[in-house]
């Protein structure tokens, strides 16, 4: 996997995210991959963990945060979002 794929994928499982909270995400994750030019994508990912992984952790923190001020909708959304496709992803004959 490359750094630009890593994004990608990342990016995808947060589409359904506020745009603030999405945009805010991939630019910490982005600058990230950008600065880490010493590593090997294995070693980010053992860092990081994968891009679903980290989507996770993203969704799971707006909505800690947008529960904070009331506006857990968005999150709410995106986490259904991700666990539907942990649950499609593990039916998938290999």
């Amino acid at each position: 996997m490359t750094r630009e794929e890593y994004i990608e994928e990342l990016r995808a499982r947060i589409s359904h995210l506020p745009k603030e909270e999405r945009e805010s995400a991939l630019s910490y994750y982005i600058e990230y991959l950008e600065d880490a030019t010493d590593k090997t994508m294995e070693e980010i990912v053992a860092e990081l963990g994968t891009p679903g992984e980290v989507a996770e952790r993203i969704i799971a923190e707006c909505a800690q945060s947008n529960q904070e001020r009331g506006e857990n909708a968005g999150c709410l959304v995106g986490a259904l979002a991700v666990l539907t496709l942990s649950l499609i992803h593990i039916s998938e004959p290999t």
